[in-house]
């Protein structure tokens, strides 16, 4: 993402920079331009938030969770009839998608991401490069 400290500029001397971006999987394509509430159970939920934002997802309620949260029944209704009141879809990140209870899934939608690397060939030449120096 966008380096706001601008830690690129101050480190690109001693260390080397690989700049990246994320990148929406697939499923965006049943969530762009819709009203969704959005829960996960992240480090930094905020850059989930982020990324639906910047693609286009009209967050009209946020759940946060700590990260690795074992999601009960309790809580996945809860968000699930907000969603109802809100007229709107529910969306995760893939990640906590898996971990909540297959029974629960239902009407559910999630989002992957991908990493997309601003030169993928220079990164794996320094990744070779370390290999064989081990």
């Amino acid at each position: 993402g966008e380096d706001k400290c601008y830690l690129h500029k101050e480190l690109k001397e001693r260390l080397p920079i690989h700049l990246a971006k994320i990148k929406a999987g697939k499923e965006l394509s049943d969530i762009k331009n819709k009203n969704v509430v959005a829960f996960c159970g992240i480090a930094n939920p905020e850059r989930f938030f982020d990324t639906l934002h910047s693609e286009g997802i009209n967050i009209l309620k946020k759940y946060t969770f700590s990260d690795h949260h074992k999601f009960t029944h309790k809580e996945i209704q809860a968000i699930k009839k907000e969603s109802n009141r809100l007229e709107s879809m529910v969306v995760t990140t893939e990640k906590d998608y898996v971990r909540i209870p297959k029974r629960l899934r239902e009407n559910i939608k999630f989002l992957s991401i991908s990493i997309d690397w601003n030169d993928s060939k220079q990164l794996e030449k320094l990744i070779n490069q370390i290999i064989t120096q081990r």
